[in-house]
């Protein structure tokens, strides 16, 4: 048996674009060839068209074509890219090759050269060349990324022919091969060949070795079909099978006239099962469809109430799409697509589902390392959406295809098949054990006063929402149903136009069809408050009789959803937060206190000739934020989203990505300490709420009330004092409180870690830089590699060797810290990469020189 996929990675349907082409004065091999080629046996078509060439056969185009595409898709990719480079050397129609031979390039990790000839693709085939330029990029990004699991071949267990469809049971490996196996009938021995496929078991040990002599399944039934993969049922009193046309030549895809259907038997043992009352899935294709699609590949979920699998049927997003149906009275029920978070406009095969829900499946639709790659996502707490999309990364994933994964979620090891170079037969077996955890998607926690604004999300006149498609709504409804105990309050807006009845009545509508949504989702009716505002509280001043753009009539027409409190396992409510109506309408800003970030005594909003902090390229933790003054509703919690500051402070957080903010908000002592408290929490979590609606995430902010706590002069309570000095101690600070949110590839940047001149020695006078460090790795699962660079200053091999002493220094300091050994690399650099143009031989002064000369760290895993 051959893989799935190539048929797709590899060719565009060129077979059909040739099969009118005319060859000259052709060989009898040569006609065979062609005529093989056509019936997609292309096995026998590659051993023709060779023999027509070594008889002289012109390496005419369409026969280079011909051949090379029936190379790939017999997994000989060497010879395929061979013959693909002949043909785009003939002028004419050359461009038809350049993908085909762009992904064979990708495929021997020659990828500059990948990328230029997709550059030059005809525009017909766009969106393909979007894929592969995505997966270029991918392989990129990925490269030296630390595995997930570590993979080991199946020697001694592995044939020359196929061997694949692995699944464990009772401590057995079960796998199907197309090794040859000797039938007696009647007196007479005879051998089955690679088109015959039966199971074979043999035992595992506890950490999934397979020990002891390998055994058949079963006895060899008397017709030549193919019975894999199979799956039992979790009470083990059934049997899915996919039957299947699989053939020796015949690729298993659709465009090489692959067929798939889903059979069900009554179990007799664990090995056997009953043919008599053999059960034809209900949803496999029909004998009287037109064209006939393929069902296969099943797996049950941990309690037998779904069957998941593979098929082509019409309505898809592509090729083969997962599909689940769930076991109902009557039977199985109508298949369920799984949706574009699994499947691609290519092909989605065999999935499996492990104990813990997470689903296993192979794709070449999404970004990859080449071929059929296997993947894994997370189904969302609705139990219906599915996320976190992972590629199982180096080592499981190469050039070539991969898939009929089998894991086992608590002893973490498993088995997958691969026709990668280098095995023993066309499909081997492989075993992985997990060696870091698999990504988990982090949820949103909310707190009090958290916020999520949906901007102009309707249609004129529209209410409800179950129609309208929208990832961050649909994010909302998740994280409420992880979080149960969470309360929240929906308020709906309208813009002005319109009459004022009208618009009230609008966003009671919406407000209430909001409210009966979540219900709809699963969230409990009582964790939700609802109310319709219409155009009451405008979020700018476009009120009637003001000329405005459309663009600030959007930005009032809005869906609000505010954390108000919790609700006790005893349904008790527990109210934390009152929101504030950010309104647009305010008094004489002369009044307002202003909140700033420093502790000027200025009372006139209109003095803007304040010099602007200068701003740093980096804010270590435990560093303040300078901005201009922050305005709130007097005596009131809604903060003016006009304030210089709020612009100031949103601009620096979306240049440091990775800041984590403390806002905290303090109070002068006029008022009672309760007040004050109260007052000071809900002016910070204004300014939060402000940033998370500008996209700010809210895990990286931090609202504290200090109320009056924290006076900076004489002012406390009993003490007479002037307006301009109580002015003083009213004010919002900003601190940097650590760092977060790192992708792969990110540079942490902290303070200068400085060493001895000309030397490796840490220079421990000033532990900031190395602090901070140690700070962030213990808050973040993240790993690193310590990166040293020098100036570009002596000679290069003597920075080289600096750097990489420097670099191994700062390693054992975070190990002394009590970092893992596992988490960390370290590496010099020397003068490489510097920040400017300070290169060898360019004239530069001693500060410019100083900014090359610098430790970082890079992101290399996420934990």
């Amino acid at each position: 048996m051959q893989r799935i996929g190539k048929k797709l990675l590899l060719t565009l349907g060129f077979g059909l674009l040739l099969a009118g082409g005319s060859l000259s004065a052709q060989s009898v091999a040569l006609k065979k060839a062609q005529d093989f080629y056509q019936k997609k046996l292309y096995k026998e078509a590659v051993l023709h068209f060779e023999t027509a060439l070594e008889e002289g056969a012109k390496e005419e185009a369409d026969v280079l074509a011909q051949l090379a595409e029936s190379y790939a898709l017999c997994n000989e990719l060497d010879k395929a890219l061979a013959y693909y480079k002949k043909r785009i050397l003939i002028a004419e129609g050359k461009e038809n090759y350049y993908l085909p031979y762009a992904r064979l390039l990708k495929t021997k990790k020659q990828l500059d050269a990948a990328r230029s000839y997709l550059q030059r693709v005809p525009s017909k085939w766009a969106k393909e060349v979007k894929l592969e330029l995505a997966a270029l990029d991918f392989i990129k990004k990925e490269s030296g990324s630390q595995p997930y699991f570590s993979v080991f071949s199946l020697d001694g267990i592995n044939s020359k022919s196929a061997d694949f469809a692995p699944l464990m049971h009772h401590g057995l490996l079960l796998f199907s091969s197309s090794r040859s196996v000797a039938v007696k009938k009647e007196g007479v021995t005879s051998w089955t060949n690679d088109a015959f496929n039966q199971y074979y078991y043999l035992p595992l040990d506890e950490q999934g070795q397979p020990t002891g002599q390998l055994q058949p399944l079963h006895k060899m039934p008397s017709k030549d079909i193919n019975d894999a993969p199979m799956a039992y049922s979790p009470r083990e009193d059934w049997l899915a099978i996919s039957s299947n046309n699989y053939m020796d030549g015949l690729r298993p895809i659709p465009e090489s006239g692959l067929m798939m259907d889903i059979y069900f038997y009554p179990m007799k043992k664990w090995n056997s099962w009953d043919h008599s009352q053999e059960q034809f899935f209900q949803h496999n294709s029909s004998l009287d469809n037109k064209i006939p699609y393929s069902t296969g590949q099943a797996c049950f979920n941990k309690d037998g109430s779904a069957l998941y699998f593979a098929s082509n049927r019409p309505g898809g997003y592509g090729g083969f799409d997962i599909y689940v149906s769930f076991r109902t009275k009557n039977g199985w029920g109508r298949p369920q697509n799984l949706g574009p978070a699994v499947n691609t406009a290519g092909h989605e095969l065999h999935p499996f589902l492990d104990s813990k829900e997470r689903l296993f499946f192979a794709s070449d639709g999404q970004p990859g390392y080449g071929g059929l790659d296997l993947f894994t996502v997370e189904r969302y707490e609705d139990g219906v959406k599915w996320g976190n999309l992972t590629n199982l990364g180096p080592n499981v994933n190469t050039a070539y295809d991969e898939l009929s994964l089998y894991y086992d979620a608590e002893k973490e090891f498993g088995f997958f098949s691969s026709n990668r170079s280098g095995g023993q037969g066309y499909e081997d077996l492989y075993r992985l054990k997990l060696e870091r955890p698999l990504p988990a998607r982090e949820p949103r926690r909310f707190k009090p006063g958290d916020k999520l604004i949906l901007v102009d999300i309707y249609q004129p006149k529209e209410v409800r929402l179950d129609k309208i498609k929208n990832d961050t709504l649909d994010q909302l409804v998740q994280d409420l149903l992880r979080q149960k105990e969470v309360v929240i309050q929906i308020y709906a807006h309208t813009d002005s136009k319109g009459s004022y009845r009208a618009n009230l009545l609008l966003a009671e509508k919406r407000a209430k069809a909001a409210y009966e949504y979540l219900l709809s989702r699963g969230v409990d009716k009582k964790r939700i408050r609802y109310q319709g505002f219409g155009e009451k509280y405008l979020a700018n001043n476009c009120k009637d009789g003001v000329r405005c753009s459309e663009d600030k009539h959007r930005a009032n027409r809005r869906l609000e959803f505010i954390v108000i409190g919790r609700i006790s396992e005893a349904g008790q409510y527990l109210q934390e937060y009152m929101p504030a109506i950010a309104v647009a309408e305010m008094d004489n800003p002369q009044d307002r206190p202003r909140i700033t970030a420093s502790t000027s005594n200025s009372s006139s909003r209109g003095r803007s000739s304040r010099k602007k902090p200068e701003r740093k390229s980096h804010y270590a933790i435990g560093d303040y934020i300078k901005v201009a003054n922050i305005y709130y509703e007097h005596d009131k919690t809604a903060v003016d989203k006009n304030s210089p500051g709020l612009k100031e402070l949103l601009k620096v957080l979306q240049d440091h990505p990775h800041v984590k903010l403390e806002i905290g908000s303090h109070t002068d002592a006029t008022g009672s300490k309760s007040y004050n408290q109260r007052l000071s929490q809900q002016r910070a979590n204004a300014v939060k709420n402000y940033l998370v609606a500008k996209g700010i995430p809210a895990n990286r902010l931090v609202a504290k009330g200090y109320g009056e706590s924290e006076i900076l002069n004489h002012c406390k309570d009993g003490v007479r004092c002037s307006k301009a000095q109580h002015a003083v101690n009213r004010r919002t600070e900003f601190k940097v409180i650590g760092q977060s949110g790192f992708k792969y590839g990110d540079i942490i940047k902290v303070d200068n870690i400085n060493y001895s001149t000309n030397s490796a020695v840490l220079d421990k006078r000033d532990m900031r830089g190395l602090n901070e460090i140690v700070r962030i790795l213990k808050a973040n699962k993240i790993s690193v590699e310590i990166r040293s660079h020098t100036d570009a200053r002596g000679s290069a091999q003597k920075n080289m060797d600096l750097s990489e002493r420097r670099a191994k220094a700062v390693y054992d300091y975070l190990l002394e810290q009590g970092v893992s050994k596992f988490r960390l690399k370290y590496k010099g650099y020397g003068e490489t990469l510097p920040l400017n143009k300070c290169k060898d031989g360019v004239p530069c002064s001693s500060k410019e020189h100083a900014v090359n000369r610098r430790t970082d760290f890079k992101i290399i895993g996420l934990k």
